[in-house]
């Protein structure tokens, strides 16, 4: 993988996760998922996700920002 950090997606509903990692996959990346950024008590985790290259980061970052525009 390059020399760039991974992408952090904050406060992921469980409700998101199957979708997260369907998005990940397609990007060909990996990602693993933390305590969330919200603090205790926060229904949701934080997914940190590393791709093949820094297109794929960008894809990714772009094709989710897009699925949760409201």
């Amino acid at each position: 993988m390059g020399n760039f950090g991974p992408v952090i997606i904050a406060n992921i509903p469980y409700s998101d996760l199957e979708k997260l990692s369907n998005s990940v996959k397609k990007c060909a990346g990996v990602y693993i998922l933390k305590a969330p950024s919200g603090g205790p008590g926060t229904p949701a985790v934080d997914a940190h996700c590393w791709f093949p290259s820094l297109d794929d980061s960008i894809q990714f970052e772009r094709e989710w920002a897009a699925s949760h525009d409201d």
